[in-house]
């Protein structure tokens, strides 16, 4: 009797380049993504579907002997979406990111399927976001400018070096010396970065860069030291993205987020109010983050205290009303 041949297993992505680890392999993967546009429209705001995000990522990650696996896990009666990122070449992996679906026999819904299928979708979105620390750009034009920002930075850069050259050409033996041991001089504390990076309002930004130890830093303009020229390169970026909306927000672990766009606030508020299990953790959240809700258009804090509502009941929403009144 002939015996039956087994199937063969499923292929991992075929590799184009050998990494000895998965973090040197997400690296590279990272520096070929492409830009990732928002080009679906939510509720007042636009999102980067996931179609879009997987067009932009999935030919990178095979490149790399990177795949993306997705499970439905249970966890003490609860049902997650959970996303591993797995480097083929050594099986090491990154994750899980775990998003919440449901309570198990608690579905009351008419289309449930449908439902978990929506909520699937959303998953594999927010746990690649975050695995991967995608960041996507509004519109093309955005994706135009930003790398308007890059040539521009590479041409100051590229003519500060070439006046260095000349006036280092022109100097005495002992000018050269001082310019040598100015060359060995610190670099820029990373604290002082922290601290700007972490101000709040451009108002507070303003009253940083004008004290004496950020201008001793930076000493002229015109002509800074490396240290002076990063920290104005960090001044201005910063500036620009609170211009421009960006917000921190508050965990309810008590950790502090780094400047998030507008729309990404929202979403994440959405989800970690809206799809939390702990109710505790929902009201921290909200009452670590009032000044910011209460910052929102009415349509968008009209949003979000509904998503609350929806998910935890009215007590919630009176948490809210009294952070903000304090």
């Amino acid at each position: 009797m002939n015996k039956q041949a087994k199937p063969k297993a499923a292929e991992a992505p075929v590799s184009t380049t050998t990494h000895t680890n998965i973090y040197a392999a997400l690296i590279a993967a990272r520096a070929e993504f492409s830009a990732i546009l928002k080009a679906s429209k939510g509720h007042n705001y636009k999102y980067a579907d996931l179609v879009e995000i997987l067009n932009n990522v999935q030919e990178p990650l095979a490149n790399h002997g990177l795949f993306v696996v997705n499970e439905h896990e249970l966890v003490d009666g609860h049902v997650y979406l959970s996303t591993r990122i797995v480097h083929a070449p050594t099986q090491q992996e990154v994750g899980p990111s775990r998003f919440y679906l449901h309570e198990v026999g608690k579905l009351d819904d008419k289309q449930p399927y449908q439902k978990i299928g929506v909520g699937s979708t959303y998953g594999r979105r927010y746990n690649l976001n975050a695995l991967l620390n995608l960041a996507a750009e509004d519109n093309d034009g955005a994706v135009r400018a930003r790398e308007q920002q890059k040539r521009e930075d590479a041409q100051r850069d590229a003519h500060q070096r070439e006046a260095a050259q000349r006036r280092q050409a022109a100097v005495s033996d002992a000018d050269r010396r001082a310019a040598h041991q100015a060359a060995q001089a610190p670099a820029l504390d990373p604290q002082i970065v922290n601290t700007v990076l972490q101000t709040e309002t451009v108002d507070d930004l303003a009253k940083l860069f004008a004290h004496k130890k950020m201008q001793a830093i930076i000493g002229d303009k015109e002509n800074p030291s490396a240290a002076g020229a990063e920290l104005l390169k960090h001044f201005t970026r910063h500036k620009a993205a609170l211009q421009a909306g960006g917000v921190f927000l508050t965990d309810a672990d008590g950790s502090r987020s780094d400047l998030m766009p507008r729309p990404e606030a929202l979403d994440w508020l959405q989800v970690n109010v809206g799809h939390s299990v702990n109710r505790d953790a929902a009201r921290t959240i909200l009452i670590e983050n009032a000044r910011m809700i209460e910052r929102l258009t009415p349509e968008e804090r009209t949003e979000i205290v509904g998503m609350a509502v929806s998910a935890h009941g009215n007590e919630i929403v009176a948490d809210l009303f009294a952070a903000e009144a304090a």
